[in-house]
């Protein structure tokens, strides 16, 4: 068995746990502005080269969230339906992506981005707050 902690040792595992803590806040600040970014510079912006990239960049970000979702999620098949929407918002971007790729009209890019727009915002909904 081991010796109880003494109140120096306790000190210590609360400043690791604090600074753990600390980086989820900072990956969860860049995570947020790199959203906002990339979804605002898909509407705001006139240049077709920086929408294209920032739509790409924007449905990327989205899968890379839903798969922060999938990790992030318990597998004890209680939670099976964020599990779901994970997976669901991942298929939008995916969908955004192939919808672009297949038509390439302004409708359909409109349309695209705002698929692109529901995945990234949903994957943050979903990762950091649910």
């Amino acid at each position: 068995s081991r010796p109880p902690l003494s109140k120096k040792g306790l000190k210590s595992e609360e400043k690791k746990m604090l600074n753990s803590l600390d980086l989820l806040i900072y990956v969860f600040i860049a995570m947020a502005v790199l959203s906002i970014i990339g979804v605002v510079l898909q509407f705001a912006v006139k240049n077709e080269k920086i929408k294209k990239g920032s739509f790409y960049f924007a449905a990327a970000l989205g899968a890379v969230l839903s798969v922060f979702k999938y990790l992030s999620t318990p597998h004890t098949g209680l939670y099976t339906g964020q599990i779901v929407i994970g997976f669901g918002l991942a298929a939008l971007a995916i969908a955004a992506v192939v919808l672009q790729l297949v038509k390439k009209d302004e409708n359909s890019f409109k349309l695209a981005r705002i698929l692109t727009t529901v995945s990234v915002i949903g994957g943050m909904i979903s990762t950091f707050l649910i």
